[in-house]
C-alpha cells in the first residue's frame, strides 16, 4: 500500500518518511510512503526529495494538489531524474479550471 502525502503535517522530509516506514514494520501489508514534491504541498519550494528517497519514499507527489509553478515542477523532475525518483502529479491547471473542483 502506498501512503499519499495528504497528511497533516505532509510527508515532506526524511523524518516523516522514517516515521511511516517504522510505524508500518511488522504489519500484514507493506506500507510505502510517497513524499511531497513541495514543502507543505504548497507548490512554492521543493521538498527534500533525495533525503526522502534515501529513507524509503517510493515516489513523490503533492497528492490531490497540483503543482502550479512550472519552474518548480521542472526542477523537481530534473532533480529526481538524477537518483531515479518517480514523480507523479494531479493534473489540474487552476488558471483553466476556473475554481471548479
Amino acid at each position: 500500500m502506498a501512503v499519499m502525502p495528504n497528511t497533516e503535517p505532509a510527508i515532506q522530509s526524511r523524518s516523516e518518511v522514517a516515521l511511516v516506514v517504522n510505524a508500518a514494520k511488522g504489519n500484514i501489508v507493506d506500507v510505502h510512503p510517497i513524499g511531497a514534491i513541495s514543502k507543505k504541498r504548497e507548490g512554492k519550494e521543493m521538498a527534500e526529495l533525495y533525503d526522502m528517497k534515501q529513507n524509503g519514499a517510493v515516489a513523490f507527489s503533492d497528492g490531490n494538489k497540483s503543482v502550479q509553478q512550472a519552474g518548480l515542477m521542472s526542477r523537481a523532475l530534473l532533480y529526481a531524474k538524477g537518483f531515479e525518483g518517480l514523480i507523479f502529479s494531479h493534473a489540474e491547471d487552476e488558471s483553466m479550471a476556473g475554481g471548479i473542483k
